[in-house]
Formats: structure tokens, C-alpha cells, sequence
């Protein structure tokens, strides 16, 4: 009994995947094209404070 509650999760985990997979093959673009923003340049003061305990 539990081998086939296993086969059925199994089964319901693969048509998930394979539905978010064609989900997302439609909603991508065709063709890519270069991002707007290559990278973020922080300013020279912008610094992480650390606490220590």
C-alpha cells in the first residue's frame, strides 16, 4: 500500500514539473536580449554594520 501512495506522489511531482516547465517555455521570450542594468555600483560609504554578541 505505501509503494503505491509512493508511485502516486512520484507520479503528481512529475506533472507538476513537467507543468511548470511548459509554463514557463511560454512565458519566456523568444529571443534574448542584452539586460538594461549590467551591475549596481554601491557608493564607497555604503557598509554592512556587524553585530557582535
Amino acid at each position: 500500500m505505501k509503494e503505491i501512495r509512493t508511485q502516486q506522489a512520484d507520479r503528481r511531482k512529475m506533472i507538476a514539473v513537467v507543468g511548470i516547465g511548459s509554463v514557463a517555455s511560454l512565458v519566456m521570450p523568444a529571443k534574448w536580449s542584452k539586460p538594461i542594468i549590467d551591475s549596481v555600483i554601491l557608493p564607497a560609504h555604503a557598509q554592512t554594520s556587524v553585530l557582535l554578541m
